[in-house]
């Protein structure tokens, strides 16, 4: 009970304290740059999201799953996912022609590939480590790159912050011998893990990509504002989730945390409806369309949470087929909403579909794991 504790007070501290350095970053640059440079920069971060994880390959949930089954599939995953980050940056720059996000692409999947395999052998207190200090170092170079050289020095400083944390894939992966036939034996869970990933990130991230167009950088600037906020409120869920999976996946179930998680979200849902037009108009006065957004995004954060939290349990017993179809539906309501309620509601009628789109992938979960 103790150790269950322990770990997961090392999980939720990294959480918070990454989570919250990471968000007054972000609404620190919001207030420097203003609503319209913060879309341009939120469009750049989303397709550095989007072609990282087309990159990872479904790795993140293989890791942490097959680790915590004391499968050492780590060299493997690592040699297969940094090669097609290498081909992912360097495509990315031919399109984007911007190195710096070319290295953000790369950085963020060798981090990411790192934060999984420590996951996976429940090494949580390296895992705050890692997840803090790199933050802070990104962060840090961030800011100091920014003053220095203008916009661009935000990515590339964030880009840098992940380079050094390489060392410790290398020292999870250097005596373990690369094998294909582990990959092969384990293809399934690997192609619906990928599958899934990439629905996960298509509905994240994808939104941000359309939105430009259709509204404009400023007000992409304000949706963007708000879904950053909405990452945190959905802070206490996500620690619980990294915790939940690899106990799960050992056959430890955690029927309580998951509860505890349901009630934390009804009460963080509730206070950012009500204090959102309170505090946003005294911190970012230049983003007055993000007050009605984050009111309705604060609705989300309910469904958000259940969804997760069934989630956890269906990766831990490797049903990742129902998750891909759970994001799927999810991915697909979003995108259809924003055009549907675009010309009535304007930017208020993405983070309406934003809202929606996690009700019904709640709904969907909740009835797949009473038939389960």
């Amino acid at each position: 009970m103790l150790k269950k504790f322990k770990d997961l007070t090392s999980i939720g501290t990294a959480g918070i304290v990454s989570t919250c350095i990471s968000a007054i970053f972000f609404l620190f640059i919001a207030s420097l740059i203003g609503e319209e440079s913060y879309g341009n920069l939120s469009f750049l971060f989303a397709i550095g999201a989007i072609v990282g994880n087309i990159a990872l390959l479904g790795s993140s949930d293989v890791l942490v799953v097959y680790r915590a089954k004391n499968i050492k599939i780590q060299s493997t995953i690592f040699l297969i996912v940094v090669i097609a980050s290498i081909v992912a940056s360097i495509t990315t720059y031919f399109f984007i022609e911007s190195i710096e996000l070319s290295l953000y692409i790369l950085g963020m999947v060798i981090f990411t590939l790192i934060i999984h395999d420590t996951i996976g052998i429940k090494n949580f207190r390296n895992y705050s480590f890692y997840l803090i200090a790199q933050r802070i170092l990104g962060i840090g170079l961030a800011i100091i790159l920014y003053f220095s050289i203008g916009f661009e020095g935000i990515i590339l400083g964030y880009a840098l912050g992940y380079l050094p944390f390489a060392i410790f894939g290398y020292k999870s992966c250097k005596n373990v011998p690369i094998n294909f036939q582990m990959i092969k034996t384990r293809k399934k869970f690997i192609i619906n893990s990928y599958a899934k990933s990439l629905m996960k990130i298509f509905a994240t991230q994808l939104d941000k990509i359309i939105i430009l167009p259709l509204f404009g950088a400023a007000l992409l600037g304000n949706y963007a504002l708000g879904f950053q906020i909405f990452n945190l409120m959905g802070l206490l869920p996500g620690i619980i989730y990294l915790y939940i999976v690899p106990h799960e996946s050992s056959g430890n179930n955690q029927p309580k945390l998951k509860k505890i998680a349901v009630i934390l979200s009804v009460i963080i849902s509730i206070l950012g409806y009500f204090l959102s037009p309170i505090i946003l108009p005294q911190l970012f006065p230049q983003f007055n369309a993000s007050i009605e957004i984050i009111q309705i995004m604060s609705f989300a954060v309910i469904p958000h949470t259940i969804s997760v939290m069934i989630i956890a349990n269906l990766l831990a017993n490797e049903k990742i087929m129902k998750v891909v179809i759970g994001q799927g539906i999810i991915l697909v309501i979003l995108i259809a909403g924003i055009f549907i309620l675009k010309e009535e509601f304007g930017i208020a009628g993405a983070a309406m579909s934003f809202t929606i789109s996690n009700l019904i992938g709640a709904f969907y979960y909740f009835k797949i794991s009473k038939n389960s």
